[in-house]
């Protein structure tokens, strides 16, 4: 094992009791399937690491006045959440990194992929980021996590293009003691080509909001949603309607975005 004052940098464990394998390299720590393997070096020759989700983000207000604002309510929330505070599917951690630049919290950022956590550290090394950060990649499905050990959960533009999300919400339900704070965005029922974009990738009941709501409920978990608006958003950054992009939305249309809160 290697450390640097009161940081890990490098290490290999497995818990005696359930057999979780962990690995920590460069400080990232992940967690790994229990038949894998890591192959030479772990983070070089990328071993059999922790499945990465898929993240689709809600296209529009990504940037601006409007989605500053949206980052603003959810780190006003935050103020006096239990710790540790955990944000999913990180992708850009935008919410870490204003809790970081507030000063007053350290926040676990987490992901699927060793190699996106180490990218983001790399990106946030010298931009004035404070180093008070924690950084682990597993697989959302099934996390490496007792019950109720985590003090909040928080995932920004993202929990809803997750494949399999009735699963994500019930381990989410199971590891979180505290609330669950998520950036959310829904069609309207009668926009049925974005619906039927996402109903092709099985996608379409999270972001249509009774269904949504109810598969939250179906959890264990009461939700709702809070500083909710109307926003017209445009498949241009996306592919421009192009069927096979990775984006949504596929046509133009209007998302309701807001705060969904479940405890």
């Amino acid at each position: 094992m290697e450390e640097r004052e009161a940081e890990i940098l490098r290490a290999s464990l497995r818990c005696p009791a359930c057999g979780v394998r962990a690995m920590v390299e460069e400080g990232i720590g992940a967690f790994l399937p229990g038949d894998a393997e890591p192959a030479g070096t772990f983070p070089d020759s990328t071993p059999r690491r922790p499945a990465e989700t898929t993240r689709l983000e809600v296209a529009g207000g990504s940037n601006g006045s409007g989605r500053a604002d949206e980052i603003a309510r959810v780190v006003e929330s935050l103020a006096d959440a239990p710790e540790p505070i955990v944000q999913f599917l990180s992708g850009s951690a935008e919410v870490a990194r204003a809790l970081l630049q507030r000063g007053d919290r350290r926040p676990v950022v987490s992901d699927g992929s060793w190699s996106d956590l180490r990218e983001l550290g790399g990106a946030w090394t010298g931009s004035g980021i404070p180093p008070r950060w924690d950084a682990l990649a597993f697989e959302i499905h099934s996390m490496p996590f007792s019950d109720r050990s985590l003090g909040t959960a928080v995932v920004d533009l993202a929990l809803q293009g997750v494949p399999g999300t009735h699963v994500v919400l019930r381990e989410l339900r199971r590891v979180v003691r505290g609330r669950l704070y998520a950036t959310v965005g829904f069609v309207a029922p009668e926009d049925e080509e974005n619906r039927r974009w996402l109903r092709a990738r099985g996608l379409e009941a999270m972001f249509l909001e009774e269904r949504c709501l109810r598969a939250f409920r179906r959890a264990g978990w009461t939700a709702r949603l809070e500083h909710s608006e109307e926003r017209p958003v445009t498949p241009a950054e996306h592919g421009g309607g192009d069927p096979e992009a990775e984006g949504f939305p596929f046509r133009t249309t209007s998302i309701r975005r807001g705060l969904l809160i479940a405890e």
